[in-house]
């Protein structure tokens, strides 16, 4: 099953995607966890379709952008996907130079490191913020703590309307009071108030605090 798993998954993915989510994530939801974690809090941020991985690693080097020392406090950036060979390539956080034209040079020299003939790896403090693990978001969910935002786009447009509906409303009882919802540019939270969501941009929900 987890081969078949595998085989059928769709895993499209890229580096910054919908930039305005990583504007807003450094802009608003940054230095708010950092004010939390330097309190003595933790911050959590989830990316709970992660594919091949450039969505948390992109998620870490925002964090680390606008935060720079998170790495030395307690801030994970969880990384799930269903597809257990992804979840495995994007642990290893090494990518073809092609696919991370998407990075500027800044952060490229700051956070990658040449790995063989034409690939980059990541390397130093960001590798401690990404956690990657196999989920199935539409079985039970092992996590029991909160998070500061949470990246689920271009993945419930592949499921059925009470599924999908079900899935935000579980999402959103996982997001902190003021924590924030990212979804795919093709998607949208219908059941909103149910959930209590305000929607704050096209493609961007607040829980209500």
């Amino acid at each position: 099953m987890e081969k078949l798993i595998c085989a059928l998954t769709t895993n499209v993915t890229s580096f910054f995607r919908e930039k305005t989510h990583f504007t807003h994530l450094e802009e608003v939801v940054v230095p708010r966890l950092a004010a939390q974690v330097r309190a003595g809090g933790r911050g959590r941020l989830w990316s709970a379709a992660c594919s091949t991985g450039q969505e948390p690693w992109s998620i870490a080097m925002s964090v680390l952008s606008a935060f720079p020392d998170a790495h030395g406090h307690d801030v994970r950036v969880l990384a799930t996907d269903i597809n257990s060979d992804v979840v495995s390539q994007a642990a290893a956080g090494i990518y073809p130079r092609a696919e991370a034209e998407a990075i500027s040079a800044e952060k490229q020299s700051r956070f990658m490191e040449p790995y063989g003939d034409d690939a980059l790896r990541f390397t130093g403090g960001i590798r401690s913020l990404p956690a990657f693990r196999v989920l199935n978001l539409n079985a039970d969910w092992p996590m029991k703590g909160t998070f500061a935002a949470i990246f689920c786009r271009n993945v419930v447009i592949y499921f059925d309307e009470a599924t999908r509906e079900r899935l935000w409303c579980r999402l959103a009882e996982r997001l902190e009071p003021g924590g924030f919802l990212y979804v795919g540019h093709s998607e949208r939270v219908a059941s909103k108030n149910q959930c209590g969501l305000e929607q704050v941009a096209p493609t961007i929900y607040r829980k209500e605090p």
